[in-house]
């Protein structure tokens, strides 16, 4: 029974099977997620230009470690835990002991960071209490051109600590924690990517992520963004071919190399439509400090959008309850919701990016 609801949770799937029989696939139960979203707190020490906590303001907070506890006892599975959110992580008190109980309890721990306070004693810490893996921010090979997107954080700061993060490992002789390095692409900075590919590589660590450019502000509020920030995305018709240049070019790195480096598709929803639509509602939930169920990482105000309070009703009641249910159906029409539909992910672009990548 489980494996069956995990094959009708999935989107491709969920969708081919609405097509029979609507109102006996919506009865189904759905199973537990892949991978959990928890967002430790949304109090940040830096203010990057791209992030929606610098434009839009939400009530601040840390998750209280008692209903951190709460939560993974109902969930019961053995899943990824990614600790991140529109906060700096490592600002909670308790995320070591955080990762502690993560860990006691089966689950993989892991945390997206800023680095600016991975301090060696915070990275032998998180190691020693079980971290499986720990990315860090950092967008160029630069000082001037990373500290332009991270307003607050100083680029020496960050190398040092990723470097430091990197021999604490080995110092420890262990194959854990993965270490990675992320990066947001903006026209300003993703020419620099092939040499902050190599810089990345030389500190050592396993892997380079290209992430995605999305703009957190609801479609037709990008009046409220700084001028000029709508016209970084790079993944836009207007600049698509230099971000597929710099891709090639990161591309036969890694291969001239044998370094790892993730990408997402530089073609947005209006240029290459997949019928199959974005999976987050079904295997990626968010749940906020004060303890909200979200359907998506795109979702960070509960007073805008929430499936419940795990404060009040457990994790699965609210996984298969009805405004899950509701928003899950919305995404499979053509009148999602507003942030939905303004989505790359909304079209399940990036999983056809292995089969659609040749042909550029």
């Amino acid at each position: 029974m489980e494996m069956m609801w995990r094959a009708i949770s999935h989107p491709r799937l969920y969708r081919w099977a609405r097509k029979f029989d609507e109102k006996s696939l919506f009865s189904f139960r759905f199973s537990g997620p892949d991978m959990i979203i928890i967002e430790p707190t949304n109090r940040c020490n830096i203010r990057c230009i791209m992030c929606g906590r610098t434009y839009f303001k939400t009530p601040q907070g840390d998750m209280d470690i008692k209903l951190y506890s709460k939560i993974l006892d109902q969930i019961r599975i053995p899943l990824g835990i990614f600790h991140f959110g529109l906060g700096e992580p490592l600002l909670h008190p308790d995320i070591v002991e955080m990762i502690r109980i993560a860990r006691r309890k089966g689950m993989h721990p892991s945390i997206i960071t800023n680095g600016t306070i991975l301090t060696p004693e915070m990275s032998r810490d998180l190691i020693r209490a079980g971290i499986t893996s720990i990315g860090i921010s950092l967008d160029a090979p630069t000082k001037k051109g990373f500290e332009y997107v991270r307003p607050g954080a100083h680029f020496e700061t960050v190398v040092r600590n990723i470097a430091d993060l990197v021999r604490i490992r080995a110092e420890l002789e262990g194959e854990k924690p993965l270490i990675w390095v992320l990066a947001v692409p903006m026209m300003t900075n993703i020419r620099g990517f092939p040499e902050l590919a190599r810089m990345v590589k030389e500190l050592g660590v396993d892997y380079f992520e290209v992430q995605r450019f999305e703009l957190a502000c609801q479609p037709g509020e990008t009046d409220k963004i700084p001028g000029g920030l709508v016209e970084e995305d790079p993944f836009s018709e207007e600049n698509r071919d230099v971000t597929i240049e710099v891709f090639k070019e990161l591309d036969e790195f890694s291969i001239r190399e044998n370094f790892e480096i993730k990408k997402p598709p530089p073609l947005g929803n209006l240029l290459y439509r997949s019928p199959f639509r974005c999976m987050m509602p079904y295997t990626y939930p968010v749940i906020t400090w004060q303890g909200y169920l979200m359907p998506c990482f795109r979702f960070w105000d509960p007073r805008e959008i929430n499936m419940g309070s795990l404060c009040e009703k457990p994790f699965f009641t609210l996984w298969n309850g009805e405004p899950y249910r509701r928003f899950r159906e919305a995404l499979l029409s053509e009148s999602p919701h507003p942030q939905c539909k303004s989505c790359r992910m909304f079209y399940g672009i990036s999983q056809l990016w292995d089969e659609y990548a040749p042909v550029l």
